[in-house]
């Protein structure tokens, strides 16, 4: 008697030892992450212990339950969920839970996460800026920022300065990577003038228009091409300002402006235009007025420094011509 009774006692003690081991532990969403409606996603959860082989699946608000997602799935660790479009904006927890069962009642919570609808497809081309003076035969790279759900492919047309007229198409039969960039060279069939660029999306009828920028054909020309405008240069370290030039011989001077161009002083000076580039110690000019002291073609000797993390331009000048080219924006910037 005394046997058999220590025997049931052993196997409701383990029966009781299984059941407080069991666990459901929520692993997705992860904390604070947000989750568009019209999404598909993967609830995940890990399992512990023995319990019973369908979960539920329940969306909760504010402490109580707001939807459920599915009552009857397996419970296999994964479940994914395509969130509807009428859920609305706010901030929620997904329960899972054992069903009704021998093991019913297990079950954990994922932490606080988001639901928003997505963001609003949108294209901003941003390069070629207001302003910018593209050459025919040089090489330039468009710029667009993208946002929300678009096509993986799009629409690149040269328009008029108006922006309602096509030019030319500019990609490869009309049709690019909707990467955010896209090299161009321009072509020398396109007559001088005023000019936008279109990015269209492939399919939605999402696009937008550059700011207008002049193409030319001048047979005297100069244009920095490197670095790329928008780019941060390394306060100290030694950069090299590459420029393209047509139909001019002798030296240029090269100047460093503010972010509203206005002339600082001096970074280069007596540099051969058919160089087609010059080095630059990043952060370093002679303000306006002081003598120069470097000698022909170099970077200046002494001189102020730049401060970090502003704005400038880069400004080249071919005095006997008086033929000259202003970079877009470079962040100076403190890389050490």
């Amino acid at each position: 008697m005394k046997k058999s009774f220590y025997l049931a006692f052993i196997a409701i003690f383990a029966a009781v030892g299984t059941l407080g081991a069991q666990s459901i532990t929520v692993t997705s969403p992860y904390p604070q992450m947000t989750w568009n409606n019209g999404t598909e996603y993967t609830i995940r959860w890990s399992a512990n212990g023995q319990m019973d082989a369908t979960v539920r699946i329940i969306l909760r608000r504010n402490g109580a339950l707001f939807r459920m997602i599915n009552d009857n799935t397996p419970n296999d660790g994964s479940y994914d969920w395509t969130i509807p479009a009428d859920i609305p904006e706010g901030s929620y927890v997904i329960r899972v839970r054992t069903n009704p069962g021998q093991y019913a009642g297990v079950g954990g919570d994922s932490n606080l996460f988001h639901i928003k609808p997505p963001p609003t497809p949108a294209i901003e081309v941003y390069q070629p800026h207001a302003g910018d003076h593209w050459l025919k035969g040089q090489p330039y790279v468009i710029r667009w920022h993208k946002n929300g759900e678009l096509h993986t492919r799009v629409y690149i047309e040269l328009f008029n300065q108006a922006g309602t007229q096509q030019v030319m198409n500019i990609a490869f039969r009309g049709v690019a990577d909707n990467s955010g960039h896209y090299s161009w060279t321009v072509p020398a069939s396109v007559t001088p003038g005023n000019y936008r660029i279109k990015v269209k999306d492939y399919v939605n009828q999402v696009e937008d228009l550059s700011d207008i920028f002049e193409i030319t054909g001048a047979a005297k020309f100069i244009a920095i091409t490197t670095p790329e405008p928008m780019t941060g240069l390394c306060m100290g370290q030694v950069r090299r300002i590459c420029w393209a030039s047509g139909g001019l011989t002798g030296n240029v001077n090269l100047y460093i402006l503010t972010q509203g161009g206005l002339r600082l002083g001096t970074i280069g000076k007596y540099v051969p235009i058919a160089q087609g580039y010059f080095d630059w110690q990043v952060g370093k000019y002679k303000p306006e007025g002081q003598s120069w002291l470097g000698k022909v073609g170099s970077s200046m000797q002494g001189g102020d420094q730049l401060k970090v993390n502003k704005y400038y331009k880069i400004k080249i000048v071919h005095p006997g011509e008086g033929i000259n080219f202003t970079s877009s924006l470079y962040l100076l910037m403190n890389c050490q």
